[in-house]
Protein backbone atom coordinates (compact mmCIF):
# COMPACT_ATOMS: atom_id res chain seq x y z
CA UNK A 1 0.00 0.00 0.00
CA UNK A 2 1.29 3.38 -0.74
CA UNK A 3 0.10 6.39 0.50
CA UNK A 4 -1.14 9.64 0.02
CA UNK A 5 1.52 11.10 -2.20
CA UNK A 6 0.67 14.34 -3.53
CA UNK A 7 2.51 16.47 -1.16
CA UNK A 8 5.81 15.27 -2.87
CA UNK A 9 4.49 17.12 -5.51
CA UNK A 10 3.89 20.33 -3.55
CA UNK A 11 4.79 23.37 -5.68
CA UNK A 12 7.03 24.80 -2.17
CA UNK A 13 8.54 21.00 -1.32
CA UNK A 14 8.68 19.11 -4.41
CA UNK A 15 10.67 15.85 -3.88
CA UNK A 16 9.80 13.13 -6.18
CA UNK A 17 12.48 10.87 -5.27
CA UNK A 18 10.57 9.11 -2.19
CA UNK A 19 8.56 8.05 -4.78
CA UNK A 20 11.13 6.77 -7.31
CA UNK A 21 12.92 5.14 -4.73
CA UNK A 22 9.85 3.35 -3.35
CA UNK A 23 9.00 2.51 -7.49
CA UNK A 24 12.66 1.22 -7.46
CA UNK A 25 12.39 -1.23 -4.71
CA UNK A 26 9.00 -2.52 -5.36
CA UNK A 27 10.24 -3.03 -8.93
CA UNK A 28 13.67 -5.28 -7.86
CA UNK A 29 11.94 -6.72 -4.81
CA UNK A 30 8.77 -8.01 -6.40
CA UNK A 31 9.76 -11.74 -7.23
CA UNK A 32 11.94 -12.42 -4.27
CA UNK A 33 9.08 -10.54 -1.72
CA UNK A 34 6.23 -12.29 -3.36
CA UNK A 35 4.65 -8.56 -4.15
CA UNK A 36 1.36 -9.56 -6.22
CA UNK A 37 0.63 -5.85 -6.17
CA UNK A 38 0.73 -2.31 -5.23
CA UNK A 39 -2.20 -0.24 -4.27
CA UNK A 40 -2.12 4.07 -4.08
CA UNK A 41 -4.57 5.69 -1.33
CA UNK A 42 -5.29 9.19 -1.60
CA UNK A 43 -4.47 12.22 -4.04
CA UNK A 44 -1.73 11.77 -6.33
CA UNK A 45 -1.41 15.52 -6.73
CA UNK A 46 -2.12 18.44 -4.92
CA UNK A 47 -3.80 21.31 -7.17
CA UNK A 48 -3.79 19.64 -10.35
CA UNK A 49 -1.66 22.92 -11.73
CA UNK A 50 0.84 23.00 -14.39
CA UNK A 51 3.57 23.42 -11.49
CA UNK A 52 3.57 19.63 -10.54
CA UNK A 53 4.98 18.26 -13.73
CA UNK A 54 6.32 15.88 -11.60
CA UNK A 55 3.80 13.84 -11.23
CA UNK A 56 2.84 13.29 -14.83
CA UNK A 57 6.16 11.70 -15.83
Amino acid sequence: MLPDTQHLFDAKSADPTPLHETFRHLAAECASSNIAFMTHLGDVTETEDEIEPAARG
